[in-house]
C-alpha cells in the first residue's frame, strides 16, 4: 500500500490525470490486498478491454 501511495502520492494535483484514473487509482488501492485482483478486474470495473486500460493508464500517467 505504501508503494501505492508513494506512486500514487500527488494524483490530484497532477493536471494529466482525469477523473477515470483517479477511479482506478483508487479502486487498485481498495482491492490491492486481494491476491486474486488482475487487470482483468480493474479493467471490467471500468469497463474497459484488457489491452486498452493499459494503454489509457499508461498514456495518462507514464506509469505501466
Amino acid at each position: 500500500m505504501e508503494l501505492l501511495d508513494a506512486c500514487f502520492s500527488n494524483k490530484q494535483t497532477e493536471a494529466s490525470l482525469n477523473e477515470t484514473i483517479n477511479q482506478i487509482i483508487d479502486f487498485i488501492k481498495e482491492n490491492v490486498a486481494d491476491p486474486k485482483l488482475s487487470l482483468q478486474d480493474i479493467a471490467k470495473a471500468h469497463y474497459m478491454s484488457v489491452p486498452y486500460l493499459c494503454t489509457y493508464f499508461k498514456e495518462k500517467t507514464g506509469k505501466t
